[in-house]
């Protein structure tokens, strides 16, 4: 979370000139650098966050974060999720495409808004995302789940873009909401109580 064929493999390979040293795209999704906006008409903020997991496998870990449809046993906002399709990315690794609806209460009011993520794994341990939300909102998240003594250690880079006047709400929202969706992630894997890191 490979759609390429073999064949098309080697015609692009094929295509590249003798002894030419040609970089492999990056898939935007699991680039390892920050993505701000260079276009400068929306608002750059980000966070990062880790938590140790006692006892937890790697391929769990990531099993849970990968999949969208299993988020809701950890998200404190997600409330559905639809699965709408499947592309392939630059490299031929395969990127899902998702419909997804949050529930939130604002000003004492609930409140419930649709927005779209692609997700897709991004090598051994690694998930890359991207959140898309009207008006002209996007979160990014590298996720890394790796071994560690007597368990896993799971980190996240998140990047938020956002028209200057909802950066403060979209920020604040998003890191709480992610904050704790780890501490939850914990809570599942240790038994400990939710909210606990």
């Amino acid at each position: 979370m490979r759609i390429v064929t073999t064949a098309a493999v080697a015609a692009v390979a094929m295509s590249i000139p003798t002894g030419a040293a040609a970089a492999a795209p990056t898939p935007v999704l699991c680039a390892t650098h920050t993505h701000g906006d260079s276009a400068g008409t929306r608002s750059h903020r980000q966070f990062t966050q880790e938590v140790a997991i006692a006892g937890a496998q790697v391929g769990d870990v990531v099993d849970l974060l990968s999949d969208p449809r299993r988020l809701g046993e950890i998200h404190p906002l997600l409330a559905n999720v639809v699965q709408d399709r499947a592309t392939a990315d630059v490299d031929g690794g395969t990127v899902a495409h998702y419909t997804m609806t949050d529930r939130m209460t604002v000003a004492g009011l609930p409140v419930s808004f649709q927005y779209t993520t692609e997700m897709r794994r991004c090598g051994p341990g690694r998930i890359g995302s991207r959140a898309r939300q009207f008006p002209d909102i996007d979160l990014y998240s590298a996720m890394s789940v790796t071994p560690a003594p007597g368990g896993v250690r799971v980190t996240e880079l998140t990047d938020f873009l956002a028209p200057a006047p909802l950066m403060e709400f979209t920020f604040e929202q998003g890191q709480n909401a992610h904050r704790t969706m780890f501490g939850n992630l914990k809570a599942k894997f240790t038994g400990t109580p939710r909210g606990a890191r």
